[in-house]
C-alpha cells in the first residue's frame, strides 16, 4: 500500500491548481476591468450634469480677493484663533461654567457680562473682519483639493476641513457673545445687525464643499435664527434694521445648498472609492505597503464596486429633491426603497442621509419662523392691530410653509408674544413645545425658559 501520491498524480494536481488559480486571476480580472467601466461611466455621467465627479472638481471657478468671503475667512485665522484662546479660557474658568449651565434664555449675571466684554474688547479688530466677510457677495474656497490620494485619505483632507469648520464657529461664538453683550445694554438695533451677520455669513459660509461644512452651516442658521428673533421681541428697532433682516431671511437655508452638499460629498465618495486610499500609510508610512499595494492590484475592483453604491445612491437622493418637494413623515421609507439595491454601505448611510435633510428643514423651519415673527411685529405697527392670521401678512406663501409638512406654519400669540413654529420630524403638533424639538420655530425668550423648567 503506497503512503504517498504518484508523480503522475501530484503533476496532475498541480496543472489543476495551475488551472484554478489562471480561471480566477482571468474572472478577477474581468471584474476589475468591469468596475472600473461602471466607475468611469457613473463619472462621466455626473460631469455631463455639470456637477463635480471627484475631489479636484470641487475647485471653484476663480473670483477677486477682494470679493470672496472665503479669502478675508483665512486672513483672519490669526485673530480668530486668539479670540478662541480667550474664549476657551473663558470657558474654563468658574465663570464660564456657569454660563453654560444657564437654562434656555436665561440671562447671565453682571459679572459674566463684564468677563464677556473685557474678552471682546481684547480682540476689537475682529468685528471689522467679521463685517468685511460677511459684506462679501461670493464664497469660493480656499482648501485646494485634489485626487491625490494621500489628500483623500484624510491626511491633508481633514485639516482643510477643521481649520474651516473652526473658523466658522469662533465667528458664531463671538456673533453670540456680541448679540448678548448688546441686548443687556439695551442695544437692540445693533444687536438685530449682528444677527443679520450671522444669518448672512451662514449663507455664506454654505458654499464650502462638503456635507460637514453644511451641517455647520445649518447650525449657524440655527443661532442666526434665535439670536436675530430675541433681538426683534426685546426692544425697538429701526425700519432699516428690519428691512435688512426681511431680505436676508428671504435668502436663507435655499434648498439649493443641501443639494450642492450632496453634490460635493458624492464627488468625495467618488474619489474615495480608490481602493489605494484605504491602505495609504497604514503602517505610518507615506505610501502603501508593498503587501497593501498586492491586496489592491488583486481585490481593488471589490473596495470600488461596494463603494459605487453610495454614489448612485446620493445621485438618487439629489434627483429627489430636484423633483420632488420634502415630506418629512415619509421620507425614511423614501431613502430606504432609493438606497435598495445599492449594497449594505448604502444602506447604513441612509440614516445620515435622513440626518443631513432632517438639519436642512429644522434651519428652514428656524428661520421661517423669526420672518413671520418680524412680519407679525410690522403689520401690528401699521394696521394698530395684532394679525389675525397668516393671511394677514405680507409675505410669499413658501415662506411660511413647514418645510417638514407642507402644511402652513404654526401660529399661537402669548403674552409674551408670538410663538411660530414648524410640527417638526414627528409631524405632531406638541403646542410649540420646542424643548428638546418636539415642534421647531421660534418663541420668545421668555416662553422658553418656561417650557424648559417644565421638562
Amino acid at each position: 500500500m503506497k503512503l504517498f501520491p504518484s508523480k503522475r498524480t501530484v503533476k496532475r494536481f498541480a496543472f489543476g491548481c495551475t488551472l484554478l488559480v489562471g480561471v480566477l486571476l482571468v474572472v478577477n480580472a474581468f471584474m476589475s476591468w468591469r468596475v472600473q467601466r461602471q466607475a468611469d461611466a457613473l463619472i462621466a455621467e455626473i460631469r455631463a450634469a455639470g456637477d463635480p465627479a471627484t475631489l479636484a472638481d470641487l475647485k471653484p471657478a476663480p473670483i477677486p480677493d477682494e470679493e470672496n468671503a472665503a479669502y478675508w475667512l483665512v486672513q483672519a485665522r490669526g485673530q480668530l484663533s486668539r479670540f478662541s484662546k480667550d474664549y476657551a479660557e473663558f470657558c474654563d474658568g468658574p465663570l464660564g461654567k456657569a454660563y453654560d449651565d444657564l437654562q434656555e434664555s436665561e440671562r447671565p449675571t453682571g459679572e459674566v457680562l463684564t468677563e464677556i466684554r473685557k474678552i471682546l474688547d481684547r480682540h476689537p479688530q475682529l468685528t471689522a473682519e467679521i463685517t468685511r466677510i460677511a459684506k462679501c457677495e461670493q464664497y469660493a474656497s480656499q482648501s485646494a483639493f485634489t485626487d491625490d490620494a494621500e489628500q483623500i485619505a484624510g491626511k491633508s483632507l481633514a485639516p482643510l476641513i477643521s481649520a474651516a469648520t473652526r473658523d466658522a464657529r469662533i465667528i458664531t461664538w463671538r456673533q453670540g457673545w456680541v448679540i448678548d453683550s448688546l441686548c443687556e445694554s439695551g442695544e437692540h438695533d445693533q444687536a438685530l445687525v449682528r444677527g443679520t451677520e450671522l444669518l448672512r455669513f451662514a449663507r455664506l459660509y454654505d458654499c464650502e464643499p462638503l456635507m460637514v461644512n453644511h451641517l455647520v452651516a445649518m447650525a449657524i442658521y440655527d443661532c442666526g435664527a434665535k439670536w436675530s428673533g430675541d433681538s426683534l421681541i426685546n426692544g425697538k428697532i429701526s425700519l432699516a434694521s428690519r428691512d435688512a433682516l426681511e431680505r436676508e431671511l428671504a435668502q436663507s437655508v435655499p434648498l439649493s445648498g443641501l443639494i450642492r452638499a450632496f453634490k460635493t460629498e458624492r464627488a468625495f465618495v467618488m474619489s474615495r472609492s480608490n481602493p489605494e486610499c484605504l491602505f495609504f500609510g497604514i503602517n505610518g508610512d507615506n505610501q502603501p505597503s508593498v503587501v497593501n499595494k498586492t491586496f489592491i492590484n488583486l481585490f481593488g475592483w471589490k473596495v470600488k464596486n461596494n463603494l459605487l453604491g453610495p454614489g448612485r445612491f446620493i445621485g438618487k437622493v439629489i434627483s429627489m429633491l430636484e423633483s420632488e418637494p420634502i415630506h418629512f413623515p415619509t421620507l425614511s421609507k423614501r431613502l430606504d426603497a432609493l438606497s435598495k439595491g445599492e449594497g449594505t454601505i448604502s444602506q447604513l448611510t441612509s440614516p445620515m442621509v435622513l440626518a443631513a435633510i432632517e438639519s436642512h428643514c429644522r434651519a428652514v423651519a428656524k428661520t421661517r419662523a423669526v420672518r413671520v415673527v418680524s412680519a407679525l411685529q410690522r403689520f401690528e405697527e401699521e394696521a394698530g392691530r395684532a394679525a389675525t392670521g397668516l393671511v394677514d401678512l405680507d409675505l410669499p406663501q413658501d415662506a411660511t410653509i413647514d418645510p417638514y409638512t407642507g402644511d402652513p406654519l404654526k401660529l399661537k400669540h402669548t403674552e409674551h408674544g408670538w410663538l411660530v413654529y414648524s410640527v417638526g420630524k414627528n409631524g405632531v403638533d406638541d403646542g410649540g413645545m420646542l424643548h428638546e424639538y418636539q415642534d421647531i420655530g421660534y418663541a420668545p425668550p421668555a416662553v422658553r425658559l418656561e417650557q424648559s423648567k417644565k421638562q
